[in-house]
């Protein structure tokens, strides 16, 4: 491949990729417009806005942030060096450990679901109605902490091999299943704001199938298998503890403004 091939592949790339997450933007402003004329300033909107950021708090370890800084350097290291067995070895064993992870992480926010309304959203939690709607709301909408980090994990593989047009356009999907929730399904319920939970939980399950044909594309499911023994994995565990410590930071301060919201 020539220089000059390989600058006109990364142009169209970047273009695609812009072009991906401008629309994704816009569908994101329509998103806004039609959940505020739904809800208006109302306990409604509150509760789920403040409600959303909990999974999203997490989000940043378990998703794009903490997760994506330790797992690309070591995915990539494995293809340069053409290891295809010890690659694939080292996707399946994280991709069982973190499985198992988020499934154990989810089951316990749903058991605990009034505890995580009193930690993350302290505001709602002694007036019963309040607690109940947020306590609601919280159990639809939790899971997809877990579908979106799988997403976020079927997009780095994407990311590693050079692909990413389909983890760009995944964004959208959230926007537009949001979007069809509130303009199709709310007005016909007797507490809309139900449509809008539900509806972020559907955008996990399309977004996380959105990601099946890429990887079979590039051959690239991973089958869960727990190794904890797997060299990869053990670079893993390394490299993602100052991650966490770097993006908890970050985190702390969104807790803080997700607890003074919910007091307002």
């Amino acid at each position: 491949m020539t220089d000059k091939t390989a600058y006109q592949l990364n142009f169209f790339s970047t273009i695609k990729v812009g072009g991906w997450t401008f629309i994704s933007r816009v569908a994101g402003l329509i998103r806004d417009v039609f959940t505020t004329n739904l809800l208006g300033a109302s306990i409604f909107h509150d509760i789920f806005v403040v409600v959303l950021k909990i999974p999203n708090v997490f989000r940043k370890f378990f998703a794009e942030g903490a997760f994506s800084q330790a797992f690309i350097p070591i995915y990539s290291e494995y293809l340069s060096s053409n290891e295809e067995k010890d690659s694939q070895a080292f996707l399946n064993a994280l991709f069982g450990i973190f499985l198992s992870s988020l499934f154990i992480f989810t089951a316990l926010a749903l058991l605990f679901a009034p505890i995580f309304i009193l930690i993350f959203a302290p505001g709602f939690y002694f007036d019963t109605q309040k607690q109940d709607l947020a306590v609601s709301l919280l159990r639809i909408m939790f899971p997809y902490l877990a579908l979106i980090s799988l997403v976020a994990f079927a997009a780095g593989i994407q990311n590693s091999h050079d692909k990413f047009s389909i983890p760009a356009l995944t964004p959208l999907i959230f926007n537009l299943s949001l979007i069809g929730s509130a303009w199709l399904v709310a007005p016909k319920i007797e507490i809309p704001v139900m449509a809008l939970a539900w509806g972020v939980l559907l955008a996990g399950f399309l977004q996380l199938l959105f990601q099946i044909a890429p990887l079979a594309t590039i051959k690239k499911i991973p089958v869960p298998k727990i190794d904890l023994q797997n060299p990869g994995v053990k670079k893993f565990f390394i490299l993602i503890l100052p991650a966490i410590v770097a993006g908890g930071i970050a985190q702390i301060n969104l807790l803080i403004d997700t607890i003074f919201a919910s007091l307002l």
